[in-house]
């Protein structure tokens, strides 16, 4: 047994008191006048025995209360093996678990609850002066400051589940930020979670802070939801099939039978598919719908699962344009292939224009500009198509028969993309077509062996300047004819041959029409489907259509800011900084105007996954680290933390004794008489 403060045990001293009150007590006689002193030898005798016994156990049951009440000033405990008793003020951090995995019920409630209730306790169990911090997913300005006990409580009760994650590792380091700012002698932290796989990171653990894990465990590990959602095809046409793709996931230890799956469409039901799936596995189911009308698009995908429910909506925006404009910039003349395949269509908007007579402004509105036949690419086309590429725009290169080579050098390197080489003239087939490319995905039904392919009479050789190129054909020896590059945002494509009978035969053969326009309608593929909450901070759209120097605002679900805005040159660059907190749909808009843009922000599905670590998995992975874990969660955390923080105490069990010796003493002076 050891003592917490010794220096009380000088108290002792005062053990003389009651000694000394006792000597001097023996020595007083009381006189008694008898009448009769026939018997006064036998009660003498009786009389000093039973006193003197009664002196002595009254002095007892004082020195015993004494001593007692001393020791209880001492706080006398017993050590705990491997652990050191703190003296001093403490600093404690405690983070409660508030992601949406917490939802998950334990034996009596929620995890989240358990987890609220486990804090409190954790929290009452060190004295009036100690500091606290309550810390959550949130990472909130006011979580970093310090709160004295009687505070603790109200914090904690007001906590609720948010969409925010972490890792344990930032857990660790926002926890021993705030702790830094406390003079405190001990230092300590307390991380109250499931310790997902994905939550429990490596860390670098500080020796001068103490670090406990409190694990909590879900019985009923059943959780099945949407994980992500994309089209087959990237450009969405008017009264067209679509097909959408779907993943589903079942995170939980039961299969699901029989379930459905749900599209809305500007909130009418599309489409509806049933699924079944075994625990653990994922499936890809595809829904098909026609669009209707040009516009945005605002979906949701549904399922119904319970407990856990955050990701049973998965919320997306598609945008089917109007038209798409075509920019065809020729040397001198317009091209008739070109206008021949345009024309037939309402669709599509193009402008024939030369070299020499080009407004640059209106490039960030096309969805594809063909260089068509222009010998030399002077600096400042080439440095603007090159803007143009970088935000996203798609551009088609046919080479003249007599380019310069070094204007096109430096618009191919600025690109990133292969050059033009020595002009091959001898008559050769293309011999392959890349069906796996998007451009020709769901073109052809079956290639036939006999099938007819472009035949050229001249063509350029390619110089190798990227390493990226997706040949859409090729020659029999594996040299391109047309090849695709992504180049900052959008898209290159390079055709080894111009565009003129003379040379190829291409503008009329039967690939041309669905290959061009297959690359224009790609250029007009709108914004990311759907964002993540948290992880999406920037969101960079299109200038186009939106007011000069207008201040935008995000409307959503219950909620209303301002983005920050950042121009960079065609895009806009929204800055959301974490401002968005529910899942949902949620509008661009300036003041007076109706929406220009759409997006569906969702739920990190990071905390889907119900894999969680066990306390064995957390013994073998932090055993290099001083980390200790609690398991007794069934037990009252402020009975265990005190126990850890200081041993087993028995300043309680002192007071007790004093007080019994005391009321002995009464005992024996009001009954023994």
């Amino acid at each position: 047994m050891s003592f917490l403060f010794p220096a009380f045990l000088f108290g002792l001293f005062a053990l003389a008191i009651p000694i000394i009150i006792h000597l001097f007590s023996f020595r007083r006689f009381k006189k008694v006048e008898f009448t009769n002193v026939k018997f006064l030898k036998e009660v003498k005798e009786e009389t000093a025995s039973r006193a003197r016994l009664k002196h002595l156990l009254v002095l007892l049951s004082r020195l015993l209360a004494i001593a007692f009440l001393v020791f209880a000033f001492a706080q006398p405990y017993i050590k705990n093996e491997g652990t050191e008793v703190k003296k001093g003020n403490k600093a404690v951090s405690v983070f409660i678990d508030n992601s949406f995995s917490m939802n998950a019920m334990g034996k009596d409630m929620s995890l989240f609850e358990k987890a609220k209730q486990k804090a409190t306790e954790i929290t009452s169990a060190y004295g009036v002066g100690d500091q606290f911090q309550i810390l959550t997913n949130d990472f909130n300005g006011s979580q970093q400051r310090l709160l004295p006990s009687e505070e603790v409580a109200a914090n904690v009760e007001a906590l609720k589940i948010s969409p925010a994650t972490n890792t344990l590792s930032k857990v660790l380091s926002r926890q021993k930020q705030a702790l830094e700012k406390s003079d405190a002698q001990n230092k300590i932290l307390y991380v109250i979670s499931d310790f997902q796989k994905g939550f429990s990171n490596n860390f670098d653990l500080d020796t001068n802070y103490n670090v406990f894990f409190v694990p909590l465990v879900t019985v009923n590990q059943k959780n099945v939801f949407v994980d992500s959602a994309w089209f087959q095809n990237p450009v969405q046409f008017l009264n067209q099939p679509q097909n959408l793709l779907v993943k589903i996931k079942n995170a939980g230890e039961a299969a699901v039978e029989r379930s459905q799956l749900t599209l809305r469409i500007n909130k009418q039901v599309k489409s509806v598919n049933e699924f079944s799936l075994q625990a653990g596995e994922s499936s890809i189911d595809t829904l098909s719908f026609v669009v209707k009308e040009t516009g945005w698009h605002k979906s949701e995908l549904l399922i119904n699962d319970f407990p856990i429910t955050f990701d049973d909506s998965y919320f997306f925006s598609f945008n089917v344009a109007e038209s798409v404009n075509v920019l065809a910039i020729n040397q001198n003349s317009p091209n008739k292939f070109l206008n021949a395949l345009f024309a037939t269509s309402d669709y599509f908007k193009i402008k024939q224009k030369s070299s020499g007579q080009l407004d640059y402004s209106e490039f960030a509105e096309q969805q594809l500009i063909v260089l068509d036949g222009v010998k030399s690419i002077a600096s400042g086309l080439a440095a603007e198509l090159k803007t143009y590429v970088n935000n996203g725009g798609n551009l088609l290169i046919f080479p003249a028969i007599d380019i310069d080579k070094s204007s096109y050098d430096n618009l191919c390197r600025s690109l990133q993309i292969d050059g033009y080489g020595a002009l091959e003239k001898n008559n050769k087939s293309v011999y392959r077509i890349n069906t796996e490319e998007e451009i020709f995905k769901d073109v052809f039904e079956r290639l036939s062996s006999n099938m007819s392919l472009p035949k050229v009479k001249q063509s350029y050789e390619f110089k190798r300047y990227s390493n990226t190129s997706a040949k859409l054909m090729s020659f029999k020896n594996g040299d391109p004819f047309i090849s695709r590059y992504n180049s900052g945002n959008g898209k290159a494509y390079l055709c080894a041959s111009p565009l003129d009978e003379k040379y190829s035969d291409l503008p009329v053969n039967a690939v041309f029409v669905p290959m061009v326009y297959k690359i224009a309608m790609s250029g007009n593929s709108s914004e990311k489907l759907a964002y993540v909450i948290g992880d999406d901070n920037l969101i960079e759209i299109k200038k186009e259509g939106l007011l000069d120097e207008a201040v935008y605002k995000m409307q959503g679900p219950q909620q209303e800011f301002i983005p920050q805005q950042n121009s960079i040159g065609s895009r806009l660059v929204l800055g959301m900084n974490n401002q968005i907190e529910k899942a949902g749909m949620f509008d661009l808009s300036a003041d007076g105007f109706d929406p220009v843009y759409h997006f569906g922000f969702n739920y990190n599905r990071a905390e889907s996954n119900l894999k969680y670590n066990t306390i064995k998995d957390l013994e073998e992975k932090y055993a290099s680290q001083e980390v200790s874990i609690l398991q007794s969660i069934d037990k009252n955390l402020k009975d265990v933390v005190g126990t850890l923080d200081q041993g087993t105490t028995l300043w309680k069990l002192c007071i007790i004794l004093a007080l019994l010796f005391l009321a002995f003493e009464v005992v024996l002076l009001k009954l023994w008489k």
